[in-house]
């Protein structure tokens, strides 16, 4: 029978900064990652689908308008393109 690894053998592996962030090039924390099956994302909604009118009514009396908003029509699109110049202002060679 595999023995499997401690989970402390493992976490003392890791190396970290200062701020306790995983520094590059380490062990994934969460190697296998995901498990197979249904998100909660998928569940949410599931479940919402097979309330009736009354349980839904309830449910979204509690909800933010717009957060009732983006359940119904989804997150606004985001612009994420940045537009710019990069001006260099002097040139230095290294000659060898």
């Amino acid at each position: 029978m595999e023995e499997k690894p401690d989970k402390l053998d493992i976490a003392s592996e890791i190396k970290r900064d200062e701020l306790g962030r995983i520094l590059p090039g380490q062990q994934s924390l969460n190697p296998l990652g995901r498990g197979i099956g249904q998100t909660l994302k998928e569940f949410q909604a599931k479940e919402f689908r097979d309330m009736d009118e009354e349980k839904k009514r309830t449910y979204l009396k509690d909800i933010a308008k717009d957060i009732k908003w983006k359940m119904a029509e989804g997150n606004p699109p985001q612009v994420t393109e940045l537009k710019g110049e990069i001006a260099v202002k002097k040139v230095i060679s290294i000659d060898e």
